[in-house]
């Protein structure tokens, strides 16, 4: 009956509602332990203040009251019946003592004991104005028999009166004292009833767990085990349980037969799949053959169509030589086209060869001190930096890559001979190297260029960048600058074949980094032209299939 029960209630419930009902019992459980034991703490803690800090302090000052009241019997006897005026000091120090005490026993108790303490009160009075002060007063008064034996009855009554309030207090010490046992006897019982209760809720609610739950869980675990290890993918799963296990199982169910309708079609499939991979091997072949006969088509063709190049400088140069003086000046002008036009078609022809070559062998790659690639540069462009007056500033140290030497030193030689080419007529030429250790960004960083602070002294990318104070870049011609052969210029302002920011890029790419311009052309006079850069301080492989195409032609 209670498992039918338990049954049809699991139905119901999912095992997320089955967890909330637990924590909800045991918080419900606890909670009231807390509660209940937080109230027997606070009563305990209230009586022992009470015993504490107000009864067993009164006591003490009971018995202050009482030794102060027979000191100042002393001292008024003392003072009778020698006349000397130390008892008669000590009386009125013992009078102010009990003062003092009785005053803090009023702070102390309150209105408890209030009888007990008036009768203290009037009976010390009485005693003190029949007896103690009549014969203060009056120092040549001679003390009768009769006057000493009414002293000695008030004072035993006023004495007796302070031993009762003592009496008083003692029982309610013990009163205390029997309170406190017995809310700790409670205290310790109740804790102990509810650590029995965590303990058996805990016992059944895992029961219920167990049979509700973990159960219908592991039937539906098992199940799909055997079809999972057997391959039967036609027996059909089906539990009982929550809502949500019955669900799961619903839910495997369906990608059972999902998996049952697509395996119909899987050896087609496969067959397919392998012939495309065969297709495929025979495609990477085929355009490895094609990217090497590329190859070596632009080596024999750049020396190929060199040679008539040269002849047609030469022939040129030599009918100048021979006829010049038949020669007018619009012939020499047309030969001296013809010449320039040959030498700059030799230069391109150097230059795409020397373009198309980049990246296709990483046998170079070792680790490189980027301070020797700029010496390198800075030598090779030392006429064009004398002739340009230009000032270099430079890092005192820059890092160490992997990478090619020779790609690195032709990369800062072109950029620094852009600078030097394009430095503005009327101002001095600066160029700036900057670096700093840069996270890779999801496009060209923001920045002023100037260089940071490494936080870490091997990050994992680098940015650079070269600055220059030259005749700068238009920001809408920012990107067509990295296409091949692009010129912004005219060849009779500035030379060149348009081909020396191509090749940084395909340098810097071919390191796994990525380059841009930043331009401010008349916002910041002392920059013209910023070029920045990204290098990886560690790649041993090249970038596939960005440095090696048959696009590179």
């Amino acid at each position: 009956m209670i498992a039918a029960g338990l049954r049809r209630l699991s139905r119901r419930l999912s095992v997320q509602a089955w967890m909330v009902v637990t924590v909800a019992v045991f918080a419900a459980v606890v909670l009231t332990a807390v509660v209940v034991g937080t109230a027997l703490m606070r009563q305990s803690v209230q009586g022992s203040d009470r015993l504490l800090r107000q009864t067993q302090p009164a006591q003490v000052e009971t018995q202050r009251m009482a030794d102060a009241l027979t000191a100042r019997q002393s001292g008024v006897w003392g003072y009778v019946l020698t006349g000397d005026a130390w008892f008669r000091g000590q009386e009125q120090d013992s009078r102010a003592l009990f003062e003092r005490a009785d005053a803090r026993l009023t702070e102390l108790l309150g209105d408890g004991l209030a009888e007990d303490r008036a009768q203290v009160t009037e009976r010390v009075r009485v005693w003190s104005e029949e007896v103690a002060v009549p014969l203060m007063d009056e120092p040549d008064r001679v003390a009768e028999p009769a006057d000493m034996e009414r002293g000695r009855e008030l004072f035993a009554r006023a004495d007796g009166a302070i031993d009762d309030l003592d009496a008083a207090l003692s029982e309610r010490e013990r009163r205390q004292i029997d309170d406190l046992n017995g809310l700790r006897t409670v205290r310790n019982q109740t804790l102990i009833g509810f650590a029995v209760a965590l303990v058996g809720i805990a016992g059944v609610l895992t029961f219920l767990a167990r049979a509700v739950v973990a159960q219908p869980l592991a039937r539906l675990a098992a199940t799909t085990r055997r079809v999972a290890a057997g391959g039967d993918y036609d027996r059909q799963l089906s539990v009982d349980g929550p809502v949500d296990v019955r669900m799961l199982a619903a839910d495997i169910e369906a990608m059972r037969r999902r998996i049952v309708t697509d395996l119909v079609g899987t050896q087609a499939d496969r067959q397919r799949l392998r012939e495309l991979a065969g297709e495929l091997d025979a495609q990477a072949a085929e355009l490895r053959r094609s990217n090497a006969e590329l190859e070596q088509f632009a080596y024999v063709a750049s020396h190929d169509l060199q040679e008539p190049l040269r002849k047609v400088a030469s022939f040129c140069q030599l009918l100048e030589r021979r006829y010049g003086a038949e020669l007018d000046d619009r012939a020499r002008e047309y030969i001296d086209h013809a010449v320039d036009g040959a030498r700059r078609m030799q230069v391109m022809i150097e230059d795409l060869l020397r373009f198309s070559r980049i990246g296709h062998s990483g046998e170079n790659r070792r680790r490189v001190s980027l301070d020797a690639t700029v010496d390198d540069a800075l030598s090779n462009l030392e006429t064009a930096l004398t002739a340009s007056g230009a000032e270099i500033e430079r890092p005192a140290s820059l890092p160490e890559i992997v990478g090619d030497h020779t790609l690195l030193t032709l990369l800062w030689q072109n950029l620094i001979g852009n600078a030097i080419k394009f430095a503005a007529p009327d101002r001095p030429l600066r160029i700036r190297i900057d670096h700093a250790p840069a996270a890779p960004p999801d496009g060209p960083p923001a920045g002023d260029g100037h260089q940071e602070t490494a936080q870490d002294p091997q990050p994992d990318l680098w940015r650079f960048s070269v600055t220059d104070t030259g005749i700068g870049i238009d920001p809408a011609f920012a990107d067509r600058v990295f296409t091949i052969f692009q010129r912004l210029h005219g060849r009779d302002a500035y030379g060149g074949t348009g081909i020396g920011l191509s090749l940084c890029r395909k340098v810097v790419t071919y390191h796994g980094g990525d380059i841009w311009v930043e331009t401010e052309p008349g916002r910041r006079p002392e920059v013209g032209t910023r070029v920045s850069f990204t290098l990886s301080a560690d790649a041993p492989h090249p970038p596939a299939d960005r440095t090696a195409s048959q696009g590179d032609l």
